[in-house]
Parts: structure tokens; C-alpha cells; sequence
């Protein structure tokens, strides 16, 4: 047995006192607390916290007054697109065969015309598909394939500040949307908006246009994995069409 330095076995001959343990030292404090230190902490902590709830605040104020300065009250609808049994038909055989090679990961395209575009969103609403319906929000009018850009009319409700009562208000104008495909997820996002009379702000602009407009879309599992195989997106050469490739170089 390892016996401890300061510490010495009793035998039965020895009659000496009891191992005596180290004596623990209690250090007192040499200066008083000071109890405004800890109600410092707590009002730097509270103006703090009430700084960024202010700052919070005074920039949705901010920006809701921004959206008040172009948005409108009164919207007109949009033109829609009528389907009839026989569009509503086709355009679903169309969309059906280019789903389904895609999915077995064969090479498919898909062919859109203007009028086919404004069709599938019309299409897209009736079946409910995705959590919000954009009809009567756009409604595309041309194809610029230069640029590769669709041209739009929209009519977008804008949201009210929270509790407020105000009345309902609409960004009413013109777009252009981007279709891309980005590091293998195909979306169409926001270009740029213009609003007849006012002006957008550019930060406003800068805010939508990182807005996938498909991700609505995408909470459709069957939707979503044929979306996924999209691999090029382009417009035809008289700007008349776009076309999605699916598993391309397959």
C-alpha cells in the first residue's frame, strides 16, 4: 500500500496523537459589493434590447411607407387565360410525357409557348397545386429571348403592417422574370418591376428579386422531382418559346 507523505502508520507500539489533516483556509472578502453593478448589466441589456426592437420598428414603419408610395387600393383584374376542355387537355398530355421521362432520368424537353405558360398557371390553380394560386397576379405578355427575360403585367398584394386595418394594396405594373437553373435547381425569379407613375424603390426591388417564384410550386413532391431533372432552360430564336431540358448530356 502507497502510504500518503504527510500521513504516518499507527502501529501497537506507538502511542502518538491522531495524523493531523490540512486545515482548509476561508479567504474573507476584502471589499464591500456594489449592488448597482448588477443593475447596470440590466439596463444595458434592456436599452439594448429595446434599441433593437426600436430600430425593428421604425424600419417596418419605414418600409411600409415606402410600399404606401406605390402600391394602389383599387387593382383591376388581370387578364386571364380561359381553359377550354381541349387546352386543359393537351397541355396536360404535354406536361404528363415530359414528366415522366424525366423522372426515369431520360432526356425530354418541354416546349412553352406564351399562351401555354399563362395556360399552366391557370392549370396550376384549378388543381391546387402549391400553397398560392397566381392567378390574377401575373399574366406574361412576351418573350424577349435576347435578354432571356419574360415580360409580365402583375398584380401583387403587397401585406399591411401587423394589427393594422388598413385597406387591402396592390403593386400593380409591369415585370420581367429570369427562368434559370442554379447549381441544379431550376426557378424563375424577379428582374425588375416598374409601376406606371411611380417610382420602386431599388432595395424594395433588390428584396423581391430574391424570391424563387416556383418554391410554391416545389411543395408538390410530384411537381418538385421533375423539377429537380431540369438541367437547361432556353428561349427559341424568334424569342416565340421556352424550352426546358430535363437530364441533359443523358
Amino acid at each position: 500500500m502507497t502510504i500518503p507523505l504527510d500521513l504516518h502508520p499507527i502501529t501497537a507500539d506507538q502511542n502518538c496523537p491522531s495524523p493531523r489533516l490540512p486545515m482548509s483556509v476561508v479567504k474573507e472578502p476584502v471589499s464591500g459589493s456594489n449592488p448597482f453593478y448588477g443593475c447596470a448589466i440590466m439596463i444595458i441589456a434592456a436599452l439594448t434590447f429595446g434599441g433593437i426592437v426600436g430600430w425593428m420598428l421604425y424600419s417596418g414603419y419605414k418600409q411600409d411607407k415606402e410600399i404606401a408610395s406605390f402600391t394602389v387600393h383599387d387593382a383591376p383584374s388581370l387578364a386571364a387565360s380561359v381553359l377550354t376542355d381541349a387546352t386543359r387537355e393537351a397541355l396536360q398530355k404535354k406536361i404528363d410525357a415530359f414528366s415522366e421521362e424525366a423522372k426515369k432520368d431520360k432526356p425530354a424537353t418541354l416546349t412553352l409557348s406564351l399562351e401555354d405558360l399563362n395556360q399552366v398557371i391557370a392549370l396550376a390553380g384549378e388543381k391546387k397545386i402549391g400553397d398560392y394560386d397566381y392567378r390574377n397576379v401575373v399574366h406574361f405578355t412576351a418573350m424577349d429571348g435576347k435578354a432571356g427575360r419574360l415580360l409580365a403585367n402583375i398584380r401583387w398584394q403587397m401585406n399591411n403592417l401587423p394589427l393594422s386595418k388598413a385597406p387591402d394594396r396592390f403593386l400593380v405594373g409591369s415585370a420581367s422574370f429570369l427562368p434559370r437553373v442554379d447549381g441544379g435547381n431550376f426557378d424563375v425569379y424577379l428582374d425588375t418591376v416598374e409601376v406606371p407613375g411611380k417610382t420602386v424603390s431599388p432595395g424594395f426591388i433588390g428584396q423581391l428579386q430574391t424570391i424563387p417564384w416556383l418554391a410554391v410550386s416545389k411543395n408538390n413532391t410530384d411537381v418538385a422531382e421533375v423539377l429537380k431533372h431540369v438541367g437547361a432552360v432556353e428561349f427559341l430564336p424568334d424569342s416565340s418559346a421556352l424550352v426546358l431540358k430535363a437530364n441533359v448530356g443523358k
